[in-house]
């Protein structure tokens, strides 16, 4: 298991109508209801996503790889744009999704240290 470690910050609102407008695609192939927006991690070197990462949708989709942050599985995910340098954010952020809204949950702020391990 590898651990990426890097600090929360804010996002783009981007990934809420992504998740939205995605939400049945990702129950179906996932087996979860994502809640509808990211938790942006800001990680100090790159992470590329590995060639195994699960891809969902086509055109606007993402790259999805497995990973739990404090108690709760989630996934990192990057559309795909992004994976190939289009978008706002390069490869050292990672936005993670799950069931649950994670900055709530886990009791999150902007520039908290989190640690993020990755299955892959």
């Amino acid at each position: 298991m590898r651990t990426l470690s890097g600090r929360v910050g804010p996002g783009y609102g981007r990934g809420t109508r992504f998740i939205w407008r995605m939400s049945d695609l990702y129950e179906e192939i996932l087996g979860v209801r994502l809640f509808p927006g990211t938790l942006n991690v800001y990680l100090d070197e790159e992470y590329p996503m590995p060639e195994d990462a699960l891809a969902v949708g086509a055109g606007l989709g993402a790259f999805l790889v497995p990973c739990w942050i404090g108690d709760r599985s989630a996934f990192i995910c990057r559309p795909f744009p992004m994976e190939f340098g289009y978008g706002p954010h390069d490869r050292t952020v990672i936005e993670l999704v799950a069931d649950v809204k994670l900055r709530d949950h886990l009791g999150l702020a902007d520039d908290d240290v989190v640690e993020v391990r990755v299955e892959r």
